[in-house]
């Protein structure tokens, strides 16, 4: 035994130059199959975004669009995703507040979903205006005729009211079923019957 050792060779120290090329190598071919990887699945979500979108899944159209770099068609949709989506919330949370008995709240989901739609066309961004976005707005316009009785231009006046109280003034109103009073109005009233009482 202790002569096959000595006679056995010491073995070879592998050099650096040898194990470096093979290290790099290998990181190359990681990195490599990590952007296939991500590029292939990028694609497969879009793919899905977009049959999402024009199969009406909105939601799950703007969760896979969200957060990618998108080409402008894609984009597009993304955005038309999102409008739909915030008018439909407009009318859900109506209907729920309606059946909670919640009128005034309910009033300020409907004209809040109404100043979202304007503001769009007044900044000029009809391009992103589905036929479904269209569409929910036209629910919105009959809610307001049915269960308040106000007018698409009445609407739109109270949308455009850049006063807060104004505008909570206006809804109370509105939500109470009688005719709005500027505060001035009503101040002015109040103190005639103050000087006709003395």
């Amino acid at each position: 035994r202790e002569e096959e050792e000595r006679n056995r060779k010491p073995t070879k120290k592998i050099s650096r130059k040898k194990v470096i090329p093979v290290i790099l190598l290998g990181f190359t071919f990681l990195v490599i199959v990590f952007l296939f990887q991500k590029i292939g699945m990028g694609r497969i979500e879009l793919s899905e975004a977009r049959n999402a979108f024009f199969t009406g899944d909105y939601e799950t159209a703007y969760a896979l669009f969200a957060g990618d770099e998108l080409k402008e068609a894609d984009q597009i949709l993304y955005q038309k995703a999102g409008v739909i989506l915030r008018m439909q919330h407009a009318c859900e949370t109506y209907e729920n507040h309606k059946k909670m008995g919640k009128k005034l709240q309910g009033l300020d989901d409907l004209i809040q979903g109404l100043a979202f739609y304007f503001k769009l066309i007044d900044e000029g961004n009809t391009e992103i205006l589905s036929q479904q976005a269209i569409e929910q707005y036209s629910q919105i316009l009959r809610y307001l005729s049915e269960d308040f009785s106000l007018s698409e231009e009445e609407a739109q006046e109270i949308a455009y009211e850049e006063d807060d109280y104004i505008y909570s003034l206006k809804l109370e109103a509105i939500a109470e079923g009688r005719p709005y009073i500027p505060p001035e109005d009503a101040y002015g009233s109040q103190n005639v019957e103050i000087q006709n009482e003395e």
